[in-house]
């Protein structure tokens, strides 16, 4: 966009922030090189918002296709070159850091149909909104890490005489839930990195409460 980009970013076993980080220093160096100029390019911290599920994956895709139709800059979708949309949607060679399967194969496993049926669901408009965080809901948590995260977890087995295994035992359910709770309410996690850092299934993290 003019003064913001989308990206949607599988983070695999990494941390966000060290992403981002990768990213903002490589495109600034390629940028001030490039247009001969020094200092800092983007403004603000980044914002970022946890996908837990594929329906929301699908919205989110839909959401940042669309945004220069939205804004006023094109009257279509596929007019934006800036945007991976004719990627998915076949009209341009397949990029590399683009896992257009990953998503098209949500509607089909036949790629032809599925990116048909990609390309009608694109074109459904929806009021959907993300990242539109207000500031004071980007509050400061106290647990900012997956590092940190582990630190804590590692605390509060020691001090119960527990294991990480022993959260599985029905026994613990109590304990189990007190440490999902309090990563959710205290935490920078996703849903998928509690999951992962307590060696439980994603679902019993996103239903308990």
């Amino acid at each position: 966009m003019d003064n913001h980009v989308h990206l949607l970013i599988n983070e695999g076993s990494d941390e966000i922030g060290r992403i981002m980080k990768r990213i903002n220093i490589s495109y600034a160096y390629y940028f001030n090189k490039k247009y001969v100029r020094t200092g800092h390019l983007f403004q603000d911290r980044f914002k970022s918002e946890g996908i837990e599920k594929d329906a929301y994956l699908l919205s989110a895709v839909r959401y940042i296709h669309n945004n220069p139709v939205k804004a006023g800059i094109v009257k279509k979708i596929e007019e934006y070159k800036w945007s991976s949309y004719s990627i998915y949607a076949e009209t341009k060679n397949q990029n590399n850091s683009i896992d257009k399967r990953f998503v098209l194969e949500m509607f089909s496993d036949d790629i032809e149909k599925s990116t048909k049926l990609f390309i009608d669901y694109s074109r459904i408009l929806d009021d959907g909104k993300f990242i539109d965080l207000q500031e004071e809901n980007v509050e400061e948590k106290a647990i900012q890490t997956e590092n940190q995260a582990k630190e804590w977890l590692m605390n509060f087995l020691f001090k119960h005489n527990m294991n990480i295994s022993d959260l599985k035992n029905r026994q613990k359910e109590d304990l189990r839930r007190d440490i999902i709770n309090t990563l959710k309410r205290k935490s920078n996690l996703s849903i998928r990195q509690i999951a992962k850092l307590l060696d439980v299934d994603r679902n019993m993290v996103q239903r308990t409460k």
